[in-house]
């Protein structure tokens, strides 16, 4: 595979990827590699470097100060010949990039704006679908499908809830392209990771549940943040006391990674300019600097009604029963009422 710089680059980073691409062997010649195997620009040019930081994708800005890449190319994958086009810009650390790939069962383009907007385009030819998916800087991911007059919208907190909740039309559009931006991270591998590691934190809450002689008496690593408390916890970051903001504030610290979904969630429209500011503040002291792992986005997705919402479809009558249990706080077939919080999504079925 060869792919051929089409302006001078800048500074090292830029010659180390200049040298690599000019040392790659066309697809046609390259001997004992499978085609379907033969990396996307994105992959193999080392150029775009990108994390999942809480299921949401971004470009790694350590990685750009001042600089200017354009790249294009040709591979064979599957059959189909694929073009590519790369262009990555950037000016004191916020990059912007460019990014289209067209063969003859599919056409994608990437764009990352300078303030991190994110948005992926997919269309397939032979069925006239597009897809469109909107990441902003802050706020829920927007999936638009459209086919002839047929429009469908979808909104996700993060790229594993989109996964988990409409497989087939997330590996028919943006897979391949997300596995190509976070290799050698998978997505899906990473989703199905953590939400086994999530059923076995569950697990192992309920039996420490079992073990205590009331609720109020479950140790406090099982302890949760039920929605009331967790409204006047909010509530409180507005309040006219400063400790009673200060208190209010730490108490969701402490929650750890478990509250950032809902903070995520809040209308903005109720908060006031205090609450606001301790929102923003919590998240900035919570959201991690590492990449993402199963283990993290297990203890994300732990509490998040609508993760387990979307994931119903995928649950055994007994994960149903534990998940019930943990967010109800009461042990498998306790006699009080039960609430079912792990409902079949209101989503098209087509896409099931």
């Amino acid at each position: 595979m060869r792919w051929s710089p089409l302006l001078s680059v800048m500074f090292g980073l830029s010659v180390a990827v200049g040298r690599l691409l000019s040392q790659e062997t066309p697809a046609e010649e390259s001997s004992g590699v499978p085609r379907e195997s033969l990396p996307s620009a994105l992959r193999g040019s080392e150029a775009a470097r990108f994390r999942l930081i809480l299921g949401r994708v971004e470009l790694d800005p350590v990685r750009y100060r001042k600089i200017s890449q354009r790249f294009s190319g040709r591979r064979t994958a599957r059959g189909d010949r694929i073009d590519e086009t790369l262009a990555i810009e950037s000016f004191r650390g916020l990059p912007r990039l460019h990014y289209t790939r067209s063969g003859d069962s599919i056409r994608m383009s990437l764009d990352v704006e300078q303030r991190g907007l994110l948005v992926m385009r997919a269309e397939v030819p032979s069925e006239a679908v597009r897809v469109t998916a909107t990441q902003p800087q802050q706020g829920a991911i927007t999936v638009r499908w459209e086919s002839g007059q047929q429009v469908r919208e979808f909104r996700f907190d993060s790229w594993i809830h989109f996964c988990i909740a409409q497989p087939s039309l997330y590996r028919q559009s943006f897979s391949t392209l997300l596995d190509d931006m976070l290799h050698p991270v998978g997505l899906e591998s990473l989703a199905e990771q953590a939400h086994r590691e999530s059923l076995r934190r569950i697990t192992r809450e309920i039996g420490l549940m079992r073990t205590s002689d009331a609720p109020s008496k479950v140790p406090t690593e099982v302890q949760r943040l039920d929605d009331p408390a967790f409204e006047s916890l909010i509530g409180r970051l507005g309040s006219n006391k400063r400790s009673d903001r200060l208190a209010a504030q730490e108490e969701l610290r402490q929650h750890g990674l478990a509250v950032l979904p809902r903070l995520g969630r809040l209308d903005a429209s109720r908060l006031d300019a205090e609450q606001q500011a301790r929102v923003d503040e919590l998240r900035r002291q919570l959201t991690p600097r590492g990449e993402d792992c199963p283990a993290r986005i297990a203890v994300l997705i732990s509490d998040d009604r609508e993760y387990w919402t979307a994931a119903e479809p995928r649950l055994t009558d007994a994960d149903r029963s534990l998940v019930a249990a943990h967010f109800n706080r009461q042990p498998p077939g306790h006699p009080s009422k039960a609430v079912r919080v792990a409902t079949q999504p209101a989503s098209d079925p087509h896409y099931r």
